[in-house]
């Protein structure tokens, strides 16, 4: 049956490679958002970065082999992240073949081809560098490049050679360094600069923010003030500004804009229409007191009618969802309108404030704006995008008498907008450890389940607490080469009346998704679709409903399920490879031992794997508490000491939100190579105790030894360099222990609360050291 002619509504396939950085996340939010009110199904496959060979990309990115005409109807890529480090023709070639019978909009970077949508990035450079110099008079200005092959980069710094050009300032390469987008790079660029160049200057302008925020940390590490003694800024106005201090000024991008002229072009031309080759959206400066505003820009005398906005956060809920739910679509449209509307008379408003010397009357029209935003559940950042061009309008058109009224009441605007996103980003890490504790619970049950049957009951019990209606998981059936690729179901939870699968059908065609059709033709739906993969081996994927919950839950339910059901096929393998064993013994006697032994090594081989963190080596959680019983046990009868060290990686968040989660691995597998070339009994045992906390267990050693060896183990991992992608990172990590000589009276949890407790006293008294529980 041709699925084409069934459908009922647009269905729109969404290219990314993951849901880990803020850019990708803001980008694939908004393009939901914007399918969900237009009526549009979405369909969103989390691959990898093509042709990027390292963790094992190369079985992730097979997942785009399953777009096709038999199920959707327009892509949208996200193109400037899908590849990487690609030239633009080679990108054009692939999706020419790749997709060439299917409407295509490129988001990120201009192909030729393909309708593109790019944000322009030397408009807000350029206003941000005006701004550095009309209004603070900077002129030595210093700048941090990104990647040399990257467009973004090179357009942020030719803005700057303009912009120094325009105001006739002498460029000084001197006061220029190439980056590369990293927090390394602004170290290494306040290194070069002021120390083996030995320039000065009066700002330090970087094209990203983490070289910015690590320019910050070194130069308050110097005790040089900010920005009384080098101004900073950065550029994307990432969430990773979110508490460092002085709050950077820096330079917003239009990501979400970018998202829903995405979905407007895709279905212009789904439709047949014609649309603009290329849409360029503009980047506009935050202001905020790192270039030196403060005092000399806001006055600070002035009442600070922020305070107003208290009943609006008095009246919103604090169970913040960046997706609304389709039953709310309908209030939600009508609170577009409201909004659209208060938007469309803001200038008149600062118009009749600034004529009539009432900041009031703007202050109050501006809470009614963001009551809206609450309503709505949208973020504060999109409305820089629209409010920020008002205010700009208003100072060509205004006699130049105002101008200064005008800069005033903006900056005071944007010191709002900021406290308002601030307190919208605290409520919403409340939402999201909440939900992140749920998650941990599933992910626990599948990390200690083999066999299938309990691994399909912890789906069962667990999928509808995270908020996911619809689950289903294919196994692929034949994947030669020439061939289409078959699959079938294998397991499958629907909690609507969504999906009609046809169970009967034992194989179909992977390109198709799913068995089935969309089973009212009111009803639109939005998904991802992940690939299972075990190194290498591609057997399948897995298609899930989108919930309420953090971005980031997908990614984690994707390696822990592509595990758990690696483990369980294992599982049957063995298990079959046992009763054809056990038939053979019948019919070999002669053979029997031989076979007894097989069977012997093929489940100790199990036991081992079952035993083992698959991506340390490590033993694993489960492994710890059995072994800490035995040797508790052992302690008691030889009347010995037991020891126990607990290890934390500091900021460990930090390096996930800097280098990827990828990157994080790394380190982790580093982290315990080197453990175990300094812990080398053969009865003592490494395991990995939770996502980035590891536990040594210490039998028959005394509390001066074990201390000796954790401080041995802080000092190696302090002075060790851990490379990724050529980049280098430094690691600390914080280490509690405990001996103690076991008693009948006792459990051994008692030696993991004194040792947890002694880890928190070091993470407490700084980090990067041993504590000792007395």
């Amino acid at each position: 049956m041709d699925t084409r002619q069934i459908r009922h509504h647009t269905t729109i396939a969404f290219l990314i490679d993951s849901l880990f950085d803020d850019y990708q996340i803001t980008l694939w939010k908004s393009t939901l958002q914007a399918c969900r009110g237009a009526g549009i199904n979405f369909i969103s496959f989390l691959g990898g970065i093509l042709w990027f060979k390292h963790f094992f990309q190369g079985s992730r990115n097979k997942i785009y082999d399953l777009v096709s005409a038999e199920r959707i109807d327009g892509i949208i890529a996200c193109s400037n992240t899908f590849f990487y480090n690609t030239p633009k023709d080679e990108m054009e070639c692939y999706f020419r073949e790749k997709f060439n019978f299917i409407p295509l909009v490129s988001v990120g970077t201009q192909l030729d081809g393909f309708p593109s949508i790019v944000s322009n990035n030397k408009i807000g450079m350029k206003e941000l560098l005006r701004h550095l110099i009309t209004v603070h008079g900077y002129k030595k200005i210093a700048f941090i490049n990104g990647l040399k092959m990257n467009i973004d980069a090179y357009e942020r710094f030719m803005a700057y050679k303009e912009i120094l050009a325009e105001y006739e300032i002498p460029y000084d390469k001197n006061l220029v360094f190439d980056g590369e987008f990293t927090l390394e790079s602004g170290r290494k660029a306040v290194l070069e600069i002021l120390d083996k160049r030995k320039v000065q200057c009066d700002v330090i302008a970087a094209a990203n923010d983490l070289m910015a925020v690590s320019v910050i940390s070194e130069l308050l590490h110097r005790g040089i003030d900010i920005p009384s003694g080098i101004a900073v800024t950065g550029f994307d106005n990432s969430p990773v500004l979110y508490g460092y201090y002085p709050p950077l000024t820096t330079i917003s991008q239009p990501v979400a804009e970018m998202g829903r002229q995405a979905v407007r072009i895709i279905s212009d031309l789904i439709g047949g229409g014609k649309v603009d080759p290329v849409t360029v959206l503009p980047t506009f400066p935050v202001i905020r007191s790192s270039c030196g505003c403060g005092m000399s820009f806001v006055d600070e005398n002035e009442p600070d009618y922020s305070d107003a906005l208290d009943v609006v956060f008095k009246n919103y809920s604090p169970e913040i969802s960046f997706i609304r739910d389709s039953k709310n679509d309908k209030k939600n449209n009508a609170g577009t309108v409201v909004l659209d509307g208060l938007l469309n008379s803001l200038e008149d408003k600062i118009k009749q404030s600034i004529m009539e010397s009432s900041p009031a009357i703007f202050y109050s029209y501006l809470r009614k704006i963001i009551h809206q935003l609450f309503i709505q559940k949208l973020k504060i950042n999109d409305y820089y995008f629209i409010i920020n061009p008002v205010f700009s309008s208003l100072k060509q058109s205004m006699d130049y008498r105002y101008i200064n009224d005008i800069d005033h009441l903006q900056a005071q605007c944007m010191k709002i907008l900021l406290r308002v996103d601030n307190y919208m980003q605290t409520r919403t890490q409340m939402v999201i450890e909440k939900d992140k504790a749920i998650v941990y619970r599933f992910v626990q049950r599948l990390s200690t389940s083999i066999s299938r049957e309990y691994i399909l009951k912890a789906f069962e019990e667990e999928l509808p607490d995270i908020g996911i209606k619809n689950f289903f998981i294919f196994i692929f059936t034949d994947e030669d080469e020439g061939k289409k690729t078959m699959a079938v179901l294998d397991f499958f939870i629907s909690m609507d009346n969504t999906f009609e699968i046809n169970k009967e059908l034992k194989e179909f065609p992977a390109n198709r998704l799913f068995p089935g059709n969309i089973r009212d033709d009111k009803v639109t739906f939005d998904i991802v679709v992940y690939p299972l993969f075990f190194k290498s081996e591609n057997f399948g994927y897995f298609i899930c409903s989108i919930g309420s919950f953090d971005t980031i839950i997908y990614e984690i339910l994707h390696g822990q399920i592509s595990g758990a059901l690696k483990t369980s096929k294992m599982m049957t393998q063995l298990n079959d490879y046992a009763q054809k064993l056990e038939m053979l013994v019948d019919e070999r006697t002669k053979e029997l031992n031989k076979l007894n032994l097989d069977l012997k090594k093929a489940n100790s081989k199990l036991e081992n794997l079952s035993n083992i963190d698959g991506l340390t080596s490590s033993f694993n959680r489960r492994f710890f508490n059995g072994q800490l019983q035995r040797d508790w046990a052992r302690a008691i009868r030889d009347t010995s000491i037991l020891s126990l060290l607990l290890i934390d990686i500091d900021h460990f968040k930090r390096i996930n939100d800097t280098i990827g989660h990828q990157g994080g691995d790394e380190c982790l597998i580093k982290l315990v190579c080197i453990i175990k070339q300094i812990v080398k009994r053969t009865t003592d045992f490494v395991c990995r105790y939770g996502g980035e906390e590891f536990a040594i267990i210490l039998p028959s050693i005394k509390k001066s030894d074990a201390v000796m060896l954790a401080e041995e183990i802080r000092k190696t991992v302090e002075n060790t360099k851990f490379y990724f992608r050529d980049k280098v990172i430094r690691l600390t990590i914080s280490i509690g222990g405990c001996s103690m000589l076991p008693r009948r009276n006792l459990k051994h949890s008692l030696l993991i609360s004194m040792a947890d407790k002694a880890l928190y006293e070091a993470k407490e008294s700084g980090r990067n050291n041993v504590k000792f529980d007395n």
